[in-house]
């Protein structure tokens, strides 16, 4: 079920692997960004989920202040709403990719990230958890 929609990303609720689903679609603002996770803890408080994937093929860029802001607003507040399990589909973009990880890495106390190369990965990975 398509919870939000916009030119630069999909948020949808996988009802099978009881997850938000989140497909980034390309290039976002701050604004456009801030706006997509925000809805992504919506979603996930609506459905009570405790999973969420992210599709982070098409994500173009991650601003430093963006960044800190996924760190210190966006994974607390995520893990609060209680997203515990995080599959990430990687980008191409090897500079995307390493700001990924990275926030995998400060945030592994909150939430559980575990990365993938492709969507079928990714909802294995989660279906197990």
């Amino acid at each position: 079920m398509i919870y939000f929609s916009e030119k630069y990303v999909e948020i949808y609720w996988d009802e099978v692997n009881r997850a938000v689903v989140v497909i980034f679609k390309g290039y976002m603002s701050s604004e456009q960004l801030r706006e997509a996770f925000e809805k992504t803890i919506e979603c996930g408080l609506k459905y009570q989920a405790k999973k969420c994937l992210t599709d982070n093929r098409n994500f173009t860029t991650i601003r430093p202040d963006d960044q800190k802001w996924l760190e210190e607003v966006y994974i607390p507040k995520a893990a609060r709403a209680g997203f515990t399990k995080i599959a990430q589909i990687l980008p191409q973009n090897i500079i995307q990719k390493q700001v990924l990880n990275k926030l995998g890495t400060y945030t592994k106390s909150l939430i559980d990230f575990h990365y993938c190369e492709s969507f079928e990965e990714a909802a294995a990975w989660l279906k197990k958890q």
